[in-house]
């Protein structure tokens, strides 16, 4: 039996243990999609035997699902076959007439999207390329040092310096929702900050999420002349040897930039696919007044 279940509607006591077998997926963590999705549900496969995690929109009459920012996608956590998740598809196309979801472990689907990871099993730092290994010895040499000491106001502000002018992610109100997520992932317990300093000042820094069998890089960069003195190669390369001596997979995220995903394969990642699921058409009538209620 499948249902589409709203969260205030959820099981909570079946929905944490259902939860709790699945710590390896960082993005089935509560701590993690609930403070992005402005609305979440589940499909329910049997008695909360499996389900996939449904984050949705609601505006007027409208409601439709969607895949948040800094949220890859949503697991199939649980035991389904293709059937199934056929069949979960279907529910959620009844249940919302439009939207779009990206999916993990889905065969089904075109293989549309990416992440790149290192598998501690398989990770050798010599597999890194010889451009990323100068770098790491110029950054050593540099005189850098580094800092847990997260300080969130300051480097949100540095993040938005470096990154605002570059990519949308942190501009507008996405800056907040960060902020949000952030926030709940410290006080999860599952958040991880490593700092670069050089002469007194913060010249780069990254985030990772660290749970059980996966250390996800979330944020992170560098000033102008860190980046040129490698000192990014270098935060990455820590990040990486900390999930490594921890049997952990170190998963860069990905990125449809191609300079980014080069700078990610620099390290040995592999790519590894998931897939985009859409579908309806959103009414003219929504276009529309979504574009008056911005204005207003």
């Amino acid at each position: 039996m499948l249902r589409f279940i709203e969260s205030k509607n959820i099981d909570l006591e079946k929905w944490n243990k259902l939860i709790s077998l699945h710590d390896g997926q960082v993005f089935s963590n509560p701590a993690y999609f609930e403070p992005l999705a402005e609305h979440w549900g589940a499909i329910i496969l049997g008695d909360y035997q499996a389900a996939l995690i449904v984050p949705f929109k609601k505006k007027l009459i409208w409601s439709w699902v969607y895949t948040p920012k800094f949220y890859r996608a949503s697991y199939w956590m649980g035991q389904w076959n293709e059937e199934q998740q056929k069949d979960a598809l279907e529910l959620l196309q009844k249940t919302f007439s439009f939207g779009e979801l990206n999916l993990e472990n889905m065969s089904s689907l075109n293989n549309e999207l990416y992440h790149q990871v290192v598998h501690p099993q398989r990770f050798d730092d010599s597999q890194y390329n010889t451009l990323t290994k100068r770098m790491i010895k110029k950054a050593e040499a540099s005189g850098v040092h580094f800092t847990n000491d997260y300080q969130e106001e300051h480097f949100l502000s540095f993040l938005q310096k470096e990154l605002g002018p570059k990519i949308d992610d942190f501009q507008g109100d996405s800056i907040h929702v960060f902020r949000d997520l952030l926030r709940s992932l410290e006080q999860a317990g599952l958040f991880h900050f490593e700092g670069a300093v050089i002469g007194g000042q913060l010249v780069g820094g990254l985030i990772t999420v660290e749970i059980a069998g996966c250390h996800l890089y979330l944020k992170g960069t560098a000033n102008l002349e860190a980046k040129k003195s490698g000192v990014y190669y270098l935060l990455m390369h820590r990040a990486i040897q900390r999930a490594v001596k921890q049997n952990c997979i170190f998963d860069f995220g990905g990125s449809r930039i191609d300079g980014v995903a080069q700078f990610n394969r620099n390290f040995g990642a592999e790519d590894v696919f998931y897939a985009n699921h859409s579908w309806g058409k959103r009414p003219v009538m929504f276009g529309l007044i979504k574009k008056i209620l911005k204005k207003s």
